[in-house]
């Protein structure tokens, strides 16, 4: 065989071996494509990015069924400390709220962006993001929550509102009542306040009597359907300066006043003038050493509205999933 021979059929077989790497190459590579987005799709995950848009049910990535309650074998790992602070699977939405968050100033700590209408230096005073989440069992046992009916599903829902399969709320007290605001929280002993050891009794005294350290007010709804937001943030002042009065050793936080569907048409609560309401929540947190916990930002949209699929009544009550929401928010917004 002459030389020019076997340069040919060297330059044959080379080009033969090149064409099968890239024949498999391509192969790898469409496979990568197909089960990279098809795992995607199984865990919840948006491939493309962007606001994870809430489901028909619990938009977790862990052991939850369709119903809520868990699977038979909830992951043991993420509760074995019995104190501290933990690490355990996020959600969609607070992945995403992770990956927007910015920074604070002269601080590693990060928060979400301020929802639309509130400047970036207010939302600076709202607590912060944590990576880590203090235990759950523990962490919701030591909180007191005050509240309206939407506070209620705290204590209702308590055994279907689960966190990475487990039903953390068990230990949390509630101190709610349907219709209650801040307004008829100041008045005097009347049909209209909670029953605390089998009688009517006001906030604060049922506050001071109680052995947990934090006490979440989660009060508005019903006052801003006839109140201005000033009107309203000068008595939850009041209420708020009763509670320090009787139990000054407590962590007061605030928790910001939840949306309502959009177009409801059921009332004279509107989203605007909530959104206002919670910017001079906000605004007194800061003047006055108390915690700020934005927790609506789980359940509203780009215009201050809640989802519609998680309400439970297409008006202001929440579903099981909307609580679930606010209980994964608390836990990465914790106090202390």
């Amino acid at each position: 065989m002459n030389a020019d021979k076997k340069l040919s059929l060297i330059i044959n077989l080379t080009t033969v071996f090149v064409m099968i790497l890239i024949a498999l190459a391509a192969v790898f590579i469409y496979r990568e494509n197909i089960f990279g987005a098809s795992e995607a799709k199984a865990t919840g995950q948006n491939p493309e990015g962007g606001f994870p848009e809430p489901g028909p049910v619990s938009d977790r990535t862990d052991q939850t069924d369709s119903s809520g309650q868990g699977t038979e074998s909830p992951p043991e790992g993420p509760f074995a400390p019995p104190s501290g602070y933990i690490e355990a699977p996020m959600s969609d939405f607070m992945r995403y709220m992770f990956d927007s968050a910015i920074e604070l100033p002269n601080s590693p700590r990060k928060i979400e962006p301020p929802p639309a209408g509130r400047g970036t230096w207010l939302q600076y005073g709202a607590v912060p993001l944590s990576e880590l989440i203090p235990e759950p069992f523990g962490y919701f046992g030591d909180i007191l929550l005050l509240g309206d009916s939407v506070t209620t599903g705290f204590d209702l829902f308590k055994e279907k509102v689960m966190f990475c399969g487990q039903a953390v709320l068990r230990d949390i007290t509630v101190v709610a009542v349907g219709n209650y605001g801040v307004y008829n929280a100041l008045r005097d002993i009347s049909g209209v306040h909670p029953i605390s050891n089998g009688q009517k009794s006001l906030p604060e005294d049922i506050i001071a009597q109680k052995k947990q350290k934090n006490v979440f007010i989660c009060l508005g709804l019903n006052d801003l359907v006839w109140q201005k937001p000033e009107e309203f943030l000068g008595y939850y002042s009041k209420l708020i300066t009763r509670i320090k009065a009787k139990s000054p050793e407590k962590n007061i936080a605030v928790m910001s006043v939840t949306p309502c569907v959009a177009g409801h048409g059921m009332s004279a609560l509107d989203n605007g003038v909530i959104a206002e309401a919670n910017n001079l929540l906000l605004e007194y947190a800061k003047e006055n050493g108390v915690y700020f916990i934005d927790y609506a930002a789980a359940l509203r949209d780009a215009e201050n509205n809640l989802y519609a699929v998680l309400s439970s009544d297409a008006y202001t009550h929440l579903t099981t999933q909307a609580y679930e929401r606010l209980v994964e928010y608390m836990l990465y917004h914790p106090v202390n």
